[in-house]
């Protein structure tokens, strides 16, 4: 009987394991994302910033 519940208490000590891994892999899989999306929205920005200067120096230019 002892070695049962030292089989089952190993067990759960297992299982409580898995979940805390699995957890951990979830958050940082989250935390990539989270930063993919920023990275991208920020090439976005800088992509559009270039463009209005393009445009604001070929203005600037044509006034000259």
């Amino acid at each position: 009987m002892n070695e049962l519940n030292a089989l089952r208490k190993q067990i759960e000590k297992e299982y409580a394991e898995k979940v805390r891994l699995e957890d951990a892999v979830v958050e940082q899989l989250r935390s990539q994302l989270t930063l993919d999306k920023a990275a991208q929205y920020t090439d976005k920005l800088i992509k559009q910033l270039h463009i209005r200067m393009r445009e604001m120096v070929c203005t600037l230019l044509s006034s000259l």
